[in-house]
């Protein structure tokens, strides 16, 4: 499994709660470019189902996690209520991460110093500060794999 950080809101639009809230009820991420760009290529063909997705964005030099999940289908276009979220990805054992004092960016993580990062970026288990971050990942997406599985035992 691959581990992808995924900034919402790149338009810079001010939209952020909304695209947060929409992503979190529907069990999706979104990313604000579409396949022409770079990040929008990266996010529809790089991903692949199975792969684990963290949402996150760095407001006032601070990192704010959002939620985690695990990529379980092909990119495709989303919008609610007339609004555009251009790509979007389904996603299983989601794990809210907003009150999780555990899981937090940390000096020497990829992306973490730099000043704009891209809205799109991957972790490595070879930087050690990536591999303890993805280590408290792995764990809550394993519990809420679990309880996704009970749930489906009849």
């Amino acid at each position: 499994m691959n581990y992808y950080v995924v900034l919402p809101g790149v338009w810079y639009d001010g939209k952020i709660k909304s695209l947060i809230d929409f992503m979190r009820r529907s069990h999706v991420v979104c990313v604000g470019c579409d396949k022409d760009s770079k990040n929008g290529w990266n996010f529809a063909n790089s991903i692949h189902t199975g792969d684990c997705v963290i949402v996150a964005r760095r407001a006032h030099w601070q990192w704010i996690v959002f939620f985690a999940g695990i990529v379980d289908g092909p990119a495709k276009y989303g919008d609610e209520n007339g609004e555009h979220y251009t790509m979007c990805r389904d996603i299983r054992a989601f794990v809210d991460l907003r009150d999780n004092s555990i899981i937090k960016f940390r000096e020497g993580m990829t992306g973490y110093a730099k000043k704009n990062p891209g809205s799109l970026f991957q972790l490595h288990k070879e930087n050690a500060a990536d591999a303890n971050f993805i280590m408290g990942i792995d764990k809550l997406l394993a519990n809420a794999a679990k309880k996704l599985d009970a749930k489906e035992i009849p």
